[in-house]
């Protein structure tokens, strides 16, 4: 009895947080922040939050056991380029992040997203590492030492930001992971227990980005918990004003452009970039669109 108990608990959970995301996306979508335009004052997530100067191309890709992943990258392959793999949100495909994919492209960064729409055990993602270690070693690909193995990052949303994590944490590969950006990480008590996640194994550059309006999925106080948790020195946790749990969507909205800063400071050796998230004095510390603001460098 106590195990249908559990079962029966587990589906009405479940109900309750796909009920919350879709009310919560309704309400979102009347004032949706991505629509508002960046603002000039605050110059260097206005720099990053507009496209690179890159053309790009895209298509799709075979993973392993018949599965598929689509890839965005430079156009012009003059030289290799760091990459990233990401994690959908539950029951969301590629398409709805395209635009921020075209946008990361732009910038020098590959980036490769499977199909997978239960990406929370970070299986799903490590698949697409697996493809970029192929393709960088294979000369038939076009791919062929295109691919900076040695700085790859990692980027979720919601359920796909458990699985970056799970990534990191639970393969061998995940160790290539040089950093991670987590996107409206649930808390806890909303993951499935294959997809529950421990931040206190996480040891590299890692950047928590939330919303304000995500009270009930990713609110302030279980990010900076995790935050916490985290054995990283260089650890960064901004909740933007007015965002809710689906804001990342389509163009990556307010959170594009310091998640490209963030991506290009670690990934990328960009020094301006990185000026965005020293602690107390960089730009984000005193953006008004950006609360719930901590930071640590080069500490535990």
């Amino acid at each position: 009895m106590a195990r249908y108990k559990k079962v029966l608990w587990g589906i009405l959970a479940s109900l309750i947080l796909l009920t919350i995301i879709a009310i919560g996306g309704l309400k979102f979508t009347a004032g949706k922040r991505n629509n508002y335009q960046y603002d000039p004052a605050y110059p260097l997530e206005f720099a990053y939050a507009q496209p690179g100067s890159l053309a790009i191309t895209q298509h799709d890709v075979a993973l392993a056991d018949g599965q598929k992943a689509i890839i965005y990258y430079p156009k012009d392959l003059v030289q290799a380029y760091p990459a990233i793999i990401w994690g959908n949100g539950t029951i969301a495909s590629p398409a709805k992040y395209a635009g921020l994919f075209e946008h990361l492209a732009s910038w020098g960064l590959i980036v490769i997203d499977s199909y997978s729409e239960t990406t929370g055990d970070g299986a799903a993602i490590i698949q697409t590492l697996d493809y970029l270690i192929a393709a960088n070693d294979d000369q038939y690909n076009e791919l062929f030492q295109k691919i900076q193995l040695d700085q790859i990052g990692a980027v979720g949303t919601s359920q796909g930001a458990t699985g970056v994590i799970n990534a990191y944490n639970r393969y061998p590969q995940g160790h290539m992971i040089k950093t991670l950006i987590t996107n409206a990480l649930p808390q806890q008590r909303w993951t499935d227990e294959a997809h529950r996640y421990n931040p206190s194994l996480i040891a590299i550059p890692w950047l928590i980005l939330s919303g304000t309006r995500d009270l009930i999925v990713s609110p302030a106080s279980a990010n900076q918990a995790s935050l916490e948790q985290s054995s990283a020195t260089e650890r960064f946790l901004a909740m933007a004003v007015g965002a809710g749990h689906t804001e990342i969507e389509q163009d990556g909205g307010s959170y594009r452009g310091y998640l490209t800063a963030w991506l290009r400071a670690y990934l990328a050796a960009d020094q301006q970039a990185l000026s965005i998230f020293q602690p107390t004095h960089g730009e984000i510390w005193t953006n008004p669109y950006w609360t719930h603001v901590v930071g640590y460098s080069g500490t535990k």
